[in-house]
């Protein structure tokens, strides 16, 4: 049975791909100011928290969206990929009380975080 609105030609696939990927990158831009907005507010109350606290909001507010953008991706592009370090770099610096400009992969390590761009690279392959 053909479908009349399933058009599969080959300029339409390309239109829905073009289509698809401004979609996510509008996701990606979306997740990143969220998480940035929620480590900056951390940062306003981080010298009244102790470490545990300040670990656990970071996890629930930034790491669980980082992880949602994860799941929804495939194969992104390393500027994707870079964006969503960066915001996480900066809440494992909001965590720690680290200066801004220090070396974030000791700060990832000390709170047991993996780099964003590590799930990528151990995806199972079928």
């Amino acid at each position: 049975m053909a479908y009349a609105h399933c058009d599969m030609s080959s300029k339409n696939i390309q239109k829905r791909t073009i289509i698809h990927a401004k979609a996510k990158k509008a996701i990606i831009v979306s997740v990143a100011k969220a998480c940035n907005y929620h480590a900056r507010a951390i940062k306003h109350v981080r010298h009244l928290l102790p470490e545990s606290v300040a670990q656990t909001l970071a996890c629930s507010l930034i790491n669980s969206r980082l992880d949602y953008c994860n799941s929804l991706l495939y194969g992104p592009p390393a500027s994707t990929i870079n964006k969503l370090q960066r915001t996480q770099n900066d809440a494992a610096r909001v965590v720690l009380a680290a200066k801004r400009h220090s070396d974030a992969k000791p700060l990832l390590r000390q709170l047991h975080w993996l780099q964003y761009g590590s799930a990528f690279n151990t995806r199972w392959r079928f």
